[in-house]
C-alpha cells in the first residue's frame, strides 16, 4: 500500500502547473530507494508510469482519469492550487480515499508531499528527489 501511495503522491506532484513548469516536472523521481516514478508531459496531459505497472494519463483540470495498477485506487483527479502546488485526489469507486498536496521547490530538484489518508485518518509527509 505504501508503494502505491508514494507513486500516487509523486504522480500528482509532477504534473505541469504552467508551460514553463512542464520542463521542471517531467522526468524520473524517487521518494525512497524502492519507489521510482516517471512522467511524460504532452500538452496539457501528463502520463505517469512506475516499474510496478501503475499508470495514468490525466489533465490538471479536476476531472477524473482512470488509474491503472493499484487495487486501492480506480481514478485520480488533479488541481493546481498555486504556481508550485498541486493537489491530487485518489478515488476508489468514486469516493476520495486520499488527498495529496505537493509543493515543488523553486529549483525543481525536490517535492514536499503531504498525504491525508481519508481511510485511516493519518497524515504522511515525504520528499521526492529528481533523479
Amino acid at each position: 500500500m505504501r508503494k502505491y501511495l508514494i507513486a500516487g503522491l509523486l504522480a500528482a506532484a509532477l504534473l505541469p502547473a504552467q508551460a514553463m513548469a512542464q520542463v521542471a516536472f517531467e522526468g524520473t523521481w524517487k521518494a525512497d530507494p524502492s519507489t521510482t516514478v516517471s512522467y511524460k508531459i504532452d500538452g496539457d496531459a501528463v502520463t505517469m508510469t512506475t516499474p510496478a505497472g501503475q499508470s495514468y494519463t490525466a489533465k490538471v483540470d479536476g476531472t477524473d482519469a482512470p488509474y491503472v495498477g493499484d487495487p486501492n485506487v480506480t481514478s485520480v483527479s488533479l488541481m493546481k492550487t498555486s504556481d508550485n502546488t498541486l493537489v491530487e485526489s485518489d478515488k476508489r469507486d468514486g469516493e476520495t480515499v486520499s488527498v495529496h498536496t505537493m509543493k515543488i521547490t523553486p529549483d525543481g530538484k525536490t517535492i514536499a508531499i503531504s498525504v491525508r489518508d481519508k481511510v485511516s485518518g493519518t497524515m504522511t509527509k515525504l520528499v521526492a528527489v529528481r533523479q
